[in-house]
């Protein structure tokens, strides 16, 4: 008995993991409508020493 409920556990775990499906994007549902607003922060980056990307690598923005 302990073996059967533990196989429909593990199928009914497979189940809802094949079902679970990641949220559609369209246009009804990510285009802005009149009256949102955005807030946007603008950052000057002259001074950001960005190195090459990669392990170990320390970037520094105390500058912004």
């Amino acid at each position: 008995m302990k073996r059967i409920l533990s196989l429909l556990l593990i199928i009914c775990c497979f189940v809802l993991h094949s079902t679970a499906q990641a949220p559609t994007l369209t246009s009804a549902n990510t285009t802005p409508r009149v009256g949102e607003t955005f807030q946007n922060q603008y950052a000057q980056t002259a001074g950001v020493d960005n190195k090459s990307g990669g392990a170990n690598q320390t970037w520094d923005y105390s500058t912004l």
